[in-house]
């Protein structure tokens, strides 16, 4: 019988995940837990397959647990169900434990669905369309001319992001455009920085109304071939 620990924010949020899981799945024993000491009880005791675990916001106790399971040895497969998380949330998250990601707006077949697949294998392809909603201060600086503003990110992937700014005369935002997000972390008093292009722009975004645009991330490499292009 394959093991399955639910760990939710609530017992309501864990049953009704519970009892989805248990109408379309045989051969399983479900365990559920909200409190963090009782999830590392279980997941030390018992033998899982999957650790499905559903969070808007992650603390430093719960990513260390993450870390843990990986330094352990256990190698069960790792579900979050989340809302909000952080460009360095994600990083960190797939660096140490290489877990899968399911946004909580999620639909029951999409849940079953990769249930199913983590039961068969560790080895289930992200979906490349999730995002994850936050709303993180972030400065932009344009690559080529170093100008920059002050930004807010409001939705983030593996592959990129979106931020709104108030429109300033002397930056322009356009399509096409190299630029390196920088993202304060206030507990480690520096900066995070990714590079993106930005493959599409609005006047007029969906969470503040200001000026918004969409950015995929690229890497060092993108970015030197990119400029050289310009160039040309």
């Amino acid at each position: 019988m394959l093991r399955i620990l639910i760990h939710g924010l609530s017992i309501e949020s864990t049953e009704k995940i519970r009892q989805k899981l248990e109408m379309h799945l045989s051969n399983v024993h479900i365990y559920t837990s909200t409190d963090l000491e009782k999830t590392k009880d279980i997941v030390t005791e018992k033998s899982l397959k999957i650790l499905i675990f559903e969070s808007t916001n992650y603390t430093k106790n719960e990513l260390n647990l993450f870390k843990d399971i990986r330094l352990w040895g256990l190698s069960f497969s790792v579900l979050f169900i989340c809302d909000n998380v952080t460009a360095i949330d994600l990083e960190t998250l797939r660096k140490d434990n290489k877990p899968h990601f399911l946004n909580s707006e999620y639909d029951d077949k999409t849940l079953i669905g990769v249930v199913k697949k983590l039961m068969r294998t560790h080895n289930v392809p992200q979906q490349m369309s999730a995002r994850y909603h936050t709303n993180q201060r972030v400065y932009v600086e344009a690559i080529q001319d170093g100008s920059g503003i002050d930004s807010s990110m409001y939705n983030l992937s593996k592959g990129g992001a979106y931020c709104e700014f108030d429109p300033l005369d002397e930056v322009k935002i356009s399509v096409g455009d190299l630029v390196r997000l920088s993202v304060p972390l206030s507990d480690l008093s520096k900066n995070h920085a990714l590079n993106a292009k930005v493959v599409w722009t609005t006047k007029k975004g969906r969470y503040s109304g200001r000026q918004g645009f969409g950015l995929k991330f690229i890497n060092n490499d993108e970015v030197y071939r990119s400029l050289l292009g310009k160039l040309a």
